[in-house]
Parts: C-alpha cells; structure tokens; sequence
C-alpha cells in the first residue's frame, strides 16, 4: 500500500502539487529567511484522504512519531491553493485557515480546511462545474505575535516609488487580513522612516489559556514595538523584491524582538500600467445599507452569478469562454468588512466581451453614479464568427423581448401562486431545498429578461442622450432627456407611495383615527382597530398584502423583517408618519414630448421619426426596469421564509445555538448537512468578526490588490466655494431649510417644508418625500429609484451630488435647482 506523507521543507519532491501557500514558504526558507516550523500535506495525500485510500488519524500518528511532535504544541492550519482571492470577499469559504490547533485538534482543522475548499461531496454536488485544482495544507507553528502585518516591497498605491510599506496590527495576523481591526501604518523611503499615526489606539487578539483576549496599543507603543525590526522589514522585503524580480506582498510575525517571516506572494496588479479591481457600494449600498450578514452576502452572490452566467450563455458565450471568465461572474458582488459591494472591474470586463460592451462598459458607472473606474480591457473577445452570432441574439432579443416578457412574467405568476402562501414552517427540511432549488431554477435561472432589459435601458437611454447632446433639440428643451421621463406610468414603487400616502390622508383627515394614530403605541393602536375602524384595518391588510415585502430598509436582506411578517412594524410606520396635516397630492406633470418634437423637426420627418421611435423604446424599458426591482423584491421574501424554516430545523437538532444564528451561515453550509459538532464556534467567529465590522468607518470604494482592500475617498463635486453640482431629475427651484436624513432619522422629524439632504435615500424612506420641499442624494441618477418617484410626485430633486451630505448641517439654507442640478448652501432664507 501506498504510504502518504507529511513533508518537511527539506524533503518535499519539487514536483509535488502543494499550492502557492506552501510555495511561498519553501521560498522563503530557500532564501534564508527566519520562517516558523512549518510541514506541507501534498494534493495527492489529500485527495488520497477525501477519495478514502488513506486514513488521516493514521497520517497524523505517522507524522507526530516521524518528527517528535509534543501534545501540547500549537499549529495553524492554512489553506494553500493556487490563487486565494476570495477570502475576504463574502465569506466565500473557499479558503481557510485554522489557528492555534493543539494535536489533538488537527484531525478536525483540516477536515474543515478541506471542506472549505469545495472538495468535499456537498459541495461538490452544489457547485458541479467547480474544475479540479491542485491544492495542498501548510501546518505552521504557531508564533506567539505580539504583532502582525503585511510590508509591501513596493507601495501598491504608489506603484514605482520605492516605498516599503507596512500595515500591523497588535497580535494576531487573522485580525488584518479580515479587516477587523484598523492597521496602524509604517513607511520606508530612501532609508527613512514614517510612522503616520497620530492619536489612534490600535485593537489586536492574541490566546491566552487557549482562549483570545484583547490588546490595546496606542501609536506611540505600536511604533515602539515595531521599530527595532522596521529596519530589517524593510531590506528584507526589498530583498525579496530583487529575489523575485517583481513587488510582493509579505506577511510577517513578530515575537520578543524576533522577526517571522510568514507568506510570500507577487503583488499581480502593481506597475504603472496596471490596475486594481475596484469595489463599490455607491448603488448596490441603497438596497443593502450597513452592515448585511454572511447569508444575504452569499445568497446574493449565488444570485448575480446565476442570472449574469444565463444572460451571457442566452446571448451565445461559449460554456469554455464561459468558464474562462467564471472568476468575474462569481465575484459581481461581494462582501467586504460585512458591507455588500460590486466589483466594478468584473463587471465592466464581462460587458466588454458582449455586443455594445466596449460603451456599456464605459457607461456602467454612470448607470449606477458612480466615479468612473479606470479597467484593463480583456483579451479573449469572441471570433468575428462568434461576436456576429451574439450580436444576432442581442438585437432577435431585443425585437421580441414583448413575447420574452410576458413569457417570463406568467412564468413569475406560477410561482407566486405555488410558493407565495406556502407553509414553508411546517415543511421537512427535504422539502424546503427541494423548494429553494424548484424557485432557483423558474426564476433564477430564467432571470434572463430583467437583466437584458437592464442592458437594454443602458444602450437607450445612453444612445437617446448621445443623440439629444448639441442637437436643435436641446437647444430648444435643454431638459428632455429628464422631461420625456415623466411620460412614464405603471410604475409600482410610485402605487406604493401614493397608496401610502391615501392610508395617510385617511388617518389624517379623521380625527379620531388621528387622536388615535398620535396618542397611542403601536399595539393598541392595533387593538384598537380591530374594535372600532374594522374597515381602516382591512384596508391597512389590503395594502400589506400587496406591498408588505417592502419595509423600511434592506429589503432584500435575509435578515430584515419586512411588513408581511411583522404588520404591526407597518402600523408602528404609519404612526410615524401620521403628523401634521393630510398629505396633499402633487400635481403630476405630463411632458409632451411628440409636439416638442414636431416644433424642433417640422420639415424633418425622418429625424423626427426616429428620435420618437426612440423615445417609445426608451421608456417601458425604463419602467420595466423599475417594476423588476419589486419582482426582484418579492422572490427574495420567499427565499427568506425558506431560510426561516431552514434556521428552525438547525435550531432544532442543535446545529445552531439560538433562533436565527444561520443568519451567520453560508449558503452552501445552509443547505448542506451540519457538521458533526454544528456550526456553534463558526457563527461565534462570524458574530465576533461583525462586532468589530460594526465598529468600523467602510469607504464607498476600496481598491483590492492581492485580496488587500485599500480605501479611496470619494471626490466631492463643489464647483465653486459652496456651489455643488450635481444631476438635476426633476425640476424645480427651491430656498429651503435642509434636513439630513440617515438611518436614525425619525417619522416625526420636522421635515415638512424643507429640503431632505442624504448619502442615499432607501425604498422604506420614500414616505418622507411627500413632506419635503425637494430632495437631493449624494448617489443616483436620472434612472435611480429616488429620481423615478420625485419625478412622479412633482418634487424637485437632484441626484449624484458627492460630497454634500459633509458640507451643510441641518438647519443649513439651501437654494437647489432641480433642472439644472445646481445646489448653494449657505444663502439667506426666503421670507414666506
């Protein structure tokens, strides 16, 4: 029989797949550098273990006799695969590190390394398309570090400089790569030495009696600590640069003065021509604002890869450019210190390869209001004979996108009437993946059409400003791209407000409804209803019946609980809402855009023509786009009352501790089978890992090189001295006191009359509007949710206004121009 080994630095074979992880190590020892005690398992001993032909009780046994191995030592047991770039996206569980493992533990580790890595028999069943990659497991001593970081041999923000530098934490090295606790900061330049901290203590863990406690250092103390090795920090990582002939980001370790070098891997994306994916939250952030836990982070990831791999498929990608280009379709969102975040750079990418890609990429950050980021354009675009047959598909879909919507939408309706009043509580747990799988697989995948129409809305609204730009038309309606928008109706987020605002109106125009609604809490308000105004609370039903997966914020969280489930959280809304006077409705504005066109193009029939065509093609698009928000809306309600049931059954066998801790699950650890001794100590990980997230200033943007997340400060958009610029949505000119709205803004606040002033204004805000003289968001733009409903309710609004959620305060005058999208802070005050 074959005798599987754990090897040394000094007799693993060269030729033995190890991963880059164990690489990097063999290196570092090759090269002289103090490395701690560490052993290698090899792909083959391991997929020895996973297929069964080797016992890994009886490696172990063999290894600790082999080279003396005590009880009572310590090991990490890390991850070592080709590319790890995924660690710190969403939780991704494809790689893993396991720390401070006595003997007795390892068996355990690397059984959940493994599983991490997406070998094991559940998850290849959850991902059948996964290629086979060798990969191997460091076992490394562990360094009793009293501090941790990564020097890079070439500043990555400043690629060519010949800057080294250094990020540390106090004690353990897993606290910087998760992003848990703020890096204190060291530089080296031309032999000297910067330390730009100021002020700022500095939070780290280390194990004590097997369990991690706390440490707190100040910056003078962190610098003391650091300096005696900075120096050799410095030249060693130079000299690894020289070795390696290209920049490199190093982990290190040190312990009573001593310097451990701990990882070595090539900085990929550094040099001049380079550049950084870039991650962003300016849009993605308006439906999951703050922190959002790991299940809604994977559940949306699986999603995006699910309907974004249909789409590119449907338009004729083929499977083997398909699976090329996999790494960006799995990594469209992702979570970064517990923020929900697009990747910029993949998606740009993706739209490149596609008809129209080399503008819809270029226009994608104007889509979302965004800053523009700079990509690499791919290699790898189809054949003519390939790019002719998708071009074929994109325009055939376009012409018959009518037949390919209302094909999807009755599709959509099957399921509702399937799943949406199901008793998913009383269901085995066999049913209810059966059931997930089912809603996957008629919706998900079938996603196609909500995405092509995004894609459409993209190209024509785009195409429509192109043609608008320094025309006789805007000339003469320098507004018309804005104003043809109003022509739009149907729209269901503008049916949730105005319906609202009749609840309102109702409560507000009865005064014992409005003593009632103003006096008392919640639940007796409730109480009360059902014993006096029976006809106002089925009413009240009626409208949570239609729009109750809607809340207040995070709609399409796992985590939230929306109206449907807690409809006295909608009374308590109401009561929020129901001060001041009764809601008065907007005159809507209608803009004729035909006339404008026959008075601009009298004599140009053709021209005028196809600017019509184009407007008409334009707008359901537009629309749609809207209403598959709410579609979008409603399906995850259903997949949340799945996991719901799913967290009750884990509860219940005791894989999980309390009610709701699978919110601290993966996917694929939902659906799979628990392990032996349940996912206790992870979700204690996970909910530790949170706590600190929460804790913790997230950039808009970050730049990720080599899996490091640098942030970038937005660019405020102040033109001149205190007049900012932004994208004007809805017109109209107001003098108004400003209101700056957040998460904590209240109901009762006193908004009415003045100007809403947020970063971003989510769904469950829009009731707010109603009482505001105009509106204006940092984020968004004329297709953003917050455009589309000031626009409806005729409230002057301008979107896209970076930096002016910083620059006024509340009570700040503002004069906003909702045509222009021109904003002054600090003028006088309009007398009434």
């Amino acid at each position: 029989m074959h005798s599987y080994t754990i090897h040394t630095a000094t007799d693993c074979p060269p030729e033995a797949a190890v991963g880059g992880k164990a690489q990097g190590l063999l290196f570092l020892k090759g090269a002289g550098f103090r490395v701690p005690l560490f052993f290698i398992m090899p792909h083959s001993l391991l997929q020895a273990v996973i297929d069964g032909r080797a016992r890994l009780p009886d490696v172990l046994q063999r290894w600790q006799q082999g080279h003396g191995i005590a009880e009572a030592q310590l090991w990490a047991v890390r991850s070592s695969a080709g590319q790890e770039d995924g660690e710190q996206h969403s939780f991704a569980g494809l790689f893993h590190t396991e720390i401070n493992v006595p003997f007795s533990g390892l068996e355990a580790a690397i059984g959940r390394v493994l599983a991490a890595f997406g070998r094991s028999s559940r998850l290849r069943a959850y991902r059948p398309t996964e290629e086979e990659e060798p990969f191997g497991i460091v076992l490394q001593e562990m360094v009793a570090a009293e501090l941790s970081g990564v020097v890079f041999s070439d500043d990555p923000q400043q690629p060519g400089s010949g800057a080294v530098v250094a990020n540390v934490v106090p004690g353990l090295g897993d606290n910087l790569v998760s992003g848990r606790f703020e890096a204190f900061h060291a530089r080296e330049i031309d032999g000297e030495f910067y330390y730009p901290n100021h002020g700022q203590e500095y939070v780290g863990e280390y194990f004590k009696g097997g369990e991690r406690q706390e440490a707190r250092l100040t910056a003078q103390e962190m610098e003391a600590r650091l300096q005696p090795c900075m120096r050799a920090l410095a030249e060693g990582a130079k000299a690894l640069h020289r070795l390696k002939g290209k920049p490199l980001d190093i982990e290190f370790a040190i312990a009573g003065q001593a310097l451990y070098w701990l990882q070595v891997r090539p900085i990929t994306t550094a040099g001049a021509a380079a550049l950084p994916n870039v991650w962003d939250n300016a849009n993605i952030g308006e439906n999951y604002p703050g922190l959002t836990l790991p299940l809604s982070i994977s559940f949306t990831r699986y999603t995006y890869t699910t309907a974004y791999t249909a789409m590119v498929a449907f338009l004729g990608m083929p499977k083997e450019e398909r699976e090329a280009h996999r790494a960006w379709l799995e990594n469209l969102v992702g979570g970064i210190y517990g923020g929900l975040y697009y990747q910029v750079t993949a998606w740009q990418k993706l739209l490149y390869l596609l008809p129209f890609g080399r503008r819809a990429s270029r226009l994608i950050t104007k889509a979302w209001a965004m800053e523009e980021a700079p990509f690499e354009p791919p290699e790898g675009r189809a054949d003519f004979r390939g790019y002719l047959l998708m071009l074929y598909r994109v325009l055939r879909s376009f012409l018959r996108f009518p037949s390919q919507k209302k094909h999807f939408e009755h599709l959509y309706a099957q399921v509702f009437e399937q799943y949406g009043e199901a008793d998913f509580q009383g269901m085995p747990r066999e049913r209810l993946i059966v059931a997930f799988q089912d809603i996957h697989r008629k919706l998900g995948e079938k996603w196609i059409v909500p995405v092509l129409n995004g894609f459409f809305t993209l190209l024509l609204f785009s195409l429509l400003k192109r043609v608008v730009r320094g025309s006789r038309l805007q000339g003469a309606y320098p507004n018309f791209v804005n104003d043809i928008l109003y022509a739009q109706d149907g729209v269901v987020s503008v049916r949730i407000v105005q319906d609202f605002q009749a609840l309102l109106r109702t409560i507000l125009s009865a005064p014992r409804l409005k003593a009632l609604f103003q006096a008392q809490p919640a639940a007796v308000i409730q109480r009360q209803l059902e014993e006096e105004h029976p006809g106002f609370l089925k009413q009240i039903s009626a409208y949570i019946s239609q729009y109750g997966e809607r809340c207040g914020d995070g709609e399409l969280k796992i985590e939230t609980v929306n109206y449907k489930e807690d409809p006295l959280s909608f009374i308590a809304f109401l009561k929020a809402n129901a001060i001041g006077e009764a809601p008065k409705a907007r005159p809507q504005r209608q803009f004729d855009y035909r006339s404008a066109l026959r008075s601009v193009y009298p004599f140009r029939p053709l021209r005028r023509y196809l600017a019509q065509w184009l407007v008409q093609a334009t707008i359901p698009r537009f629309r749609d786009r809207e209403n598959y928000r709410f579609y979008r809306t409603r399906s995850f309600h259903i997949m949340r009352r799945i996991f719901r049931a799913l967290d009750l059954h884990l509860h219940r066998t005791g894989a999980i501790q309390a009610i709701g801790d699978s919110l601290y699950l993966e996917l694929h650890e939902v659906l799979g089978p628990a392990p032996e001794g349940g996912f206790q100590e992870l979700v204690a990980s996970r909910k530790t890992a949170y706590e600190a997230y929460a804790k913790r200033n997230r950039a808009v943007r970050y730049h990720e090189r080599n899996g490091h997340f640098l942030p970038v400060r937005t660019r405020a958009l102040a033109i001149i001295g205190s007049l900012f610029q932004g994208i004007g949505c809805s017109s109209g000119a107001v003098t108004a006191e400003a209101v700056l709205i957040t998460e904590g803004t209240s109901g009762t606040a006193d908004i009415d009359g003045k100007i809403l002033v947020a970063a971003y204004f989510e769904p469950g805000w829009i009731n707010l509007f109603s009482r505001a003289a105009g509106v204006i968001s940092e984020r968004g733009n004329l297709l953003s949710h917050t455009a589309i409903l000031c626009r409806e309710m005729g409230i002057p609004a301008i979107v896209g206004v970076r930096g002016i959620a910083n620059a006024v305060q509340d009570g700040s005058v503002i004069q906003m121009d909702g045509a222009t999208g021109e904003v002054k802070i600090g003028v006088e005050k309009q007398d009434a």
